[in-house]
């Protein structure tokens, strides 16, 4: 039977706890205790220990792992610790590709987008990475990081899979001035009459404003579209 897994601070304990899935830093932690760095490291001490939580240092962040190692059916060395969204991050992709997703993840948020990480059996578009989903007009719409703009309206590329696998929808994320490029290739796909009638909603950061296209248009809705407009237009 596993050990009760107990922070001894009670406001630490009821976030992670409570909230598990909101959090992967320390700072996070951090903050949403009310606790200074070095208090929350001391108060998870023992649990870096004995092989509960890990620490996991990528790209200047300080990440904490709940269950670095599994959660076996029966196991009565590891502490019974929610799962934090680190956790569900790393699930699904290495340290290097959950830190993209977490920090697109926070990104989105800042903006007002509703996110979540992705379920394992929905983290894969063919074999691209979807590691997030965001809550759209009433669906979770799936959430790519895709660099690759030249592949973007190839037979091999994601929206050709994400048309295969039937996805009516999938947002693509992009970074300040890749915005035009990647939209060109979006619209070469749509006009080519291969996507039959997915939607394709680019966002650039880091405002992440909307833009949305379609097959059954000829051009794209503006920038400006409202986010009510956008619910209602993929509520289908």
């Amino acid at each position: 039977m596993s050990k009760r897994f107990y922070v001894a601070d009670a406001r630490l304990n009821r976030v992670m706890h409570q909230f598990p899935e909101r959090y992967a830093t320390v700072d996070e932690y951090a903050a949403a205790a009310g606790l200074d760095i070095s208090e929350v490291m001391s108060l998870l001490e023992p649990f870096f220990e004995d092989g509960s939580l890990f620490l996991e240092l990528v790209n200047g962040e300080t990440f904490v792992l709940t269950a670095p190692s599994g959660r076996p059916i029966i196991d009565d060395q590891l502490c019974d610790v929610p799962a934090n969204l680190w956790e569900r991050l790393r699930l699904i992709s290495s340290p290097s590709e959950s830190y993209l997703g977490w920090s697109l993840m926070r990104g989105l948020e800042r903006n007002g987008w509703a996110v979540r990480p992705s379920l394992p059996n929905e983290s894969r578009i063919g074999s691209f990475l979807a590691p997030l989903q965001a809550r759209v007009g009433g669906r979770l719409i799936p959430v790519l990081v895709y660099s690759d703009h030249a592949l973007i309206g190839s037979p091999i590329g994601v929206l050709a899979d994400a048309a295969r696998m039937g996805h009516r929808s999938v947002i693509l994320c992009c970074e300040l001035g890749e915005l035009d490029t990647l939209s060109t290739e979006v619209r070469r796909f749509l006009l080519e009459g291969r996507g039959g009638r997915i939607y394709v909603l680019v966002l650039e950061a880091p405002s992440f404003n909307p833009v949305l296209f379609s097959a059954n248009d000829n051009a794209v809705l503006p920038k400006s579209v409202t986010r009510v407009a956008l619910d209602k237009e993929l509520d289908l």
